[in-house]
């Protein structure tokens, strides 16, 4: 993979505009503005876009909605979701734990990059069933190169 095919937050952007011009009902309530950036290491290089730092809360956190993690650069490794009973913040802390006096541990290995950024976008009150959908959106219009499952790949003849 090059560089040139990792996402940044400018194509998030970009897919999140079609997703509501062209897919999503126009009399639904809108969709907020995605999150600002949450460092997981501040004490690394950070982005301008950074709004939080680790341990804060989590963006979005007691929310239901899609959540977005980032590698180094802000390239966007995994599109995650929470509906249904959970909301972003009990999602992202499957992800990453607090090791007091050490900072953030990132609990799963397997990653093409260590995560450094999290991101989220809540979807509206009483709308949880949009956050898969949404989802599943991204992860097929965006590739991130760690979400392994829910994308659509092409039929064979």
């Amino acid at each position: 993979m090059t560089t040139t095919d990792h996402k940044s937050l400018t194509d998030i952007a970009a897919a999140l505009d079609y997703y509501k011009q062209h897919l999503r009902r126009h009399d639904l309530p809108p969709l907020e503005p995605m999150s600002g950036l949450q460092a997981l290491f501040p004490d690394l290089e950070l982005a301008p876009e950074v709004t939080s730092k680790w341990p804060e809360g989590w963006p979005c956190g007691a929310d239901p909605g899609v959540y977005f993690i980032f590698g180094t650069g802000v390239r966007l490794l995994y599109v995650g979701k929470a509906s249904m009973g959970a909301n972003i913040g009990s999602r992202l802390s499957t992800w990453f734990k607090e090791t007091p006096g050490r900072g953030c541990r990132v609990v799963h290995s397997g990653w093409s990059e260590q995560p450094r950024f999290v991101a989220a976008l809540r979807v509206p009150a009483g709308m949880a069933f949009e956050a898969p959908a949404l989802e599943e959106f991204l992860i097929d219009r965006l590739s991130p190169p760690d979400n392994r499952n829910g994308r659509i790949r092409p039929r064979s003849a």
